[in-house]
């Protein structure tokens, strides 16, 4: 069970680093996180905050339908909720939202240009722990 959970981890970071060089990632490295999640999801259910993470996953469903976001960052957010919790998934997401808005304001970034999200998401979920 432990060297599935580090599995999950390698690929989490995989998934991070390679977002952040080429804005999308392998879809292989889907698997370990998603059989961890739903083995973790399974075994010990949380429901709290289920309604409110469902929400917020169809309006990025949407968003991604939409051209406005990448799919890997749904599947992140899905895998996030499976691995950890529904409130840890959704406040990481929203750091990670408030981490990308002022990077882009720093570097003065255009609105329509395409950045890499999946780097905010590892420093939300990293930082949600810290506060």
């Amino acid at each position: 069970m432990f060297s599935l959970i580090l599995q999950s981890a390698i690929n989490f970071f995989l998934m991070v680093v390679s977002d952040l060089h080429e804005q999308s990632f392998d879809t292989c490295l889907l698997v370990v996180p998603l059989a961890t999640g739903l083995m973790h999801f399974f075994q010990a259910p949380n429901t709290e905050g289920l309604g409110q993470a469902a929400i917020f996953l169809a309006v990025l469903v949407w968003l991604a339908f939409t051209g406005k976001m990448g799919s890997g960052d749904v599947w992140h957010f899905l895998l996030l909720s499976l691995n950890f919790s529904c409130p840890v998934a959704v406040k990481s997401f929203l750091l990670a939202s408030l981490l990308a808005i002022a990077h882009a304001l720093w570097h003065k970034r255009p609105g329509k240009e395409p950045f890499a999200f999946l780097p905010y998401l590892f420093w939300g979920l990293n930082l949600q722990f810290f506060l």
